[in-house]
């Protein structure tokens, strides 16, 4: 039952407030019922400061001021119990208060032991779900000289005690008993209260006078936390255990010192909310939020390929045609974003082709973010990791230890929507497994929702899949065709300047390549590791491509990929859509890697398996079948040549035939026999 002691009163209430600031008053020893405002109340003039002093304040008149009290005896006389009911009572009386305003900052002035029931409060809050907008909301508090820790001479049971003693002429045995036992003070509560501390900010305020013979109640290491940077302000007034939240006018300097600490702590709470608001997510503690203005965030970053395959600058040769078009096409521009799609055969080099461009023309560009969209979780990790990066080493770096996984996420899109920030370049990398609309993955995802919500900055997407579409601008990344520039891999990969007597060697290695960039570093790698010769490469090249193939170094600037690796990744997207383009693949294989068109394989029907039979069945199923095919760039048509003529690049066609039928298949060998037959 509610008594004369019991309440949460409001003694401050503008129409448009928009903070809560609530005081919390310490030990009544003789049960006054005016003791939460005589906590406040100056003994001379009789002004209690919250309610007649702080609203005039001008950047405080929209505070809402709440004062609670409460039967401290009973709380502190039965200990750990007794505070965390005063506690419960605490935040279930504010909580309906605050109905339908759970988005304002609050803010907790506290005197002596009344700290101990905000901290338990702000404990229950974290374990109870109910209580969580609160703490949430509670931007920071104002300590005036609450004891946390044992002082110099005395442990905390002790300084209860005598904080007690100055308002007892005769002293209760049993109550001193109580506070002496220090379990007010538990561990427990202690522990929890240190593991979010850090998501608040504190002002101690601290005695420096003692009272009468008592001495200083409570002294300086006791009436801080000790807190790391920016997040305890500690500040020393000339006042005693009692008069130090008494204030006689609003001209006194200690009043000025604590209404200017308060005031500060309100601006940066106001500032955090709104932070708060922009990022439209009520689960981000307020106090994680602080910022000066907006105009202090970092929107230049740099360039950072942190995660980025590791890619030699003399190993890049040629592509000036697709570089002069990233140029043109992902310049920064103020009233548009800029997309553009790079797709093509696995090991054509297009994350090679980003990340130089993205070297070659970084002062272009505020910001140039890296990152691998392999999978979902790849490109959730790296948003994470972005996040951190925009806020290390700035004043809002603490807000990262408040974010969870999707809330990092979201903070990193919103800054790359911020209306300042336009001039970022953000690489997606290796978005091989998109979801497309009718085709059926599960594995694919939707790269969409990762995207900023602006139309601003500029997007470099590299995907094997050319069914992609952004609606921009997309270039097809194809074999290098200029036979000098795949003798310049060669070269500068091997370590080894073409002799006169290897060249011939080189030259039919790189024509044998046929320009494909990661076969063309493969076998450079390979012959830098073993000092072996170009003619021995070609020759092993020929007689045992799978041994070859699987005994290869991985290569850095392939993710780790090797040619036998690389197509398996697109291989296994295939089979999940279309399995029997797997099957046309290994047919394939026992043929000419060009001229491959629909009536080769629809003459002799009457012979062909069930499957064959129905991927030939019409011209239109044929080209779905290969178009799966090309989608992935294992197939492609021939420019050159009659309309729906196919090719396969002489490096897939020697994987298909040593890879996927590492042992000869008879029904398909036999298949690409009478097909062979029926063209002639």
């Amino acid at each position: 039952m509610a008594t004369a002691t019991d309440f949460l009163r409001v003694i401050a209430n503008p129409k448009d407030a928009n903070i809560d600031i609530v005081a919390v008053h310490g030990l009544n020893p003789t049960n006054s019922e005016s003791h939460a405002e005589q906590t406040w109340t100056s003994h001379g003039s009789g002004k209690l400061w919250l309610r007649d002093f702080l609203p005039q304040q001008p950047a405080l008149a929209k505070a809402r001021v709440l004062l609670f009290g409460y039967n401290a005896n009973v709380a502190f006389n039965t200990s750990t119990a007794g505070v965390s009911e005063q506690a419960s009572n605490l935040l279930n009386r504010l909580d309906l208060k605050r109905e339908g305003i759970n988005d304002r900052p609050i803010l907790f002035v506290c005197h002596s032991l009344g700290g101990i029931v905000v901290k338990q409060a702000l404990v229950t809050a974290k374990l109870d779900d109910t209580y969580q907008a609160i703490r949430l909301a509670t931007y920071g508090i104002v300590f005036f000289a609450t004891p946390h820790q044992g002082g110099n001479h005395a442990n905390l049971g002790d300084i209860a005690a005598k904080i007690a003693k100055r308002c007892l002429r005769n002293e209760d045995n049993s109550f001193m008993e109580a506070l002496k036992k220090d379990s007010l003070f538990g561990e427990e509560l202690i522990k929890s209260f240190r593991y979010q501390i850090e998501d608040f900010y504190v002002l101690s305020f601290v005695e420096t006078r003692p009272y009468r013979k008592l001495g200083l109640i409570v002294d300086r290491k006791s009436a801080t936390l000790g807190l790391s940077g920016k997040r305890e302000t500690q500040v020393h007034l000339a006042a005693d255990h009692d008069s130090i939240c008494k204030f006689e006018s609003p001209e006194g300097d200690d009043f000025e010192i604590v209404i200017g600490g308060i005031r500060k702590m309100v601006q940066n709470a106001l500032s955090a909310e709104r932070e708060r608001k922009r990022m439209d997510d009520l689960s981000v503690p307020v106090a994680s939020l602080t910022l000066k203005e907006p105009a202090s965030r970092n929107y230049k970053l740099g360039i950072s390929l942190s995660g980025a395959p590791q890619i030699d600058d003399d190993t890049f040769v040629g592509r000036e045609q697709e570089l002069a078009q990233l140029q043109e096409w992902l310049a920064p521009t103020p009233l548009k974003q800029n997309v553009v799609v790079v797709w093509g055969l696995g090991g054509m080099g297009k994350t090679q082709l980003s990340i130089h461009f993205a070297k070659q023309h970084h002062d272009q560009y505020s910001s140039i973010i890296w990152l691998n969209a392999k999978d979902e979780n790849a490109i959730r990790a790296g948003l994470v990791a972005l996040a951190s990066r925009i806020l290390g080493g700035t004043e809002r770096q603490d807000l990262l230890k408040h974010l969870d996984e999707d809330q990092a996420i979201r903070f990193s899109r919103q800054w790359l929507s911020e209306s300042d920030n336009k001039e970022w370049l953000v690489i997606f990398d290796n978005y091989d497994d998109p979801r497309i609309p009718g085709i059926k993955s599960t594995t694919g995802y939707d790269i969409r929702p990762f995207l900023p919500d602006r139309d601003q900055g500029s997007i470099l997407i590299t995907t094997r899949s050319s069914r992609l579409n952004f609606g921009g601008k997309k270039i097809w990344l194809r074999k290098i065709k200029d036979l000098q520039q795949s003798l310049a891999i060669l070269a500068n990969v091997s370590g080894r300047e073409t002799q006169k007597g290897e060249y011939a060697d080189a030259d039919k290695l790189a024509k044998r390549l046929d320009g494909l960039p990661l076969a063309l570093t493969t076998a450079g790698s390979y012959i830098n590791q073993t000092a072996d010769s170009f003619h021995n490469y070609l020759q092993m090249y020929e007689e045992s491509w799978n041994d070859l193939a699987e005994n290869s170094d991985e290569l850095l600037e392939y993710e780790n990929r090797t040619l036998y690796s690389t197509w398996n990744l697109s291989l296994k997207q295939i089979e999940a859509q279309e399995p029997e383009a797997v099957q046309m693949l290994r047919l394939m294989a026992y043929l000419d890697n060009h001229d491959l068109w629909y009536e080769l394989f629809q003459k002799g029907a009457e012979s062909m398996p069930t499957w064959l039979s129905n991927v030939v069945k019409s011209r239109p199923r044929f080209n779905k079948v290969m178009g799966k095919l090309q989608e992935y760039s294992l197939l492609e048509v021939e420019v050159d040549a009659q309309a729906g003529q196919y090719s396969l690049h002489p490096c897939v066609h020697d994987w298909t035939l040593e890879c996927l039928n590492c042992e000869l298949n008879n029904e398909l060998f036999h298949l690409a026999e009478t097909a062979a037959l029926f063209s002639m």
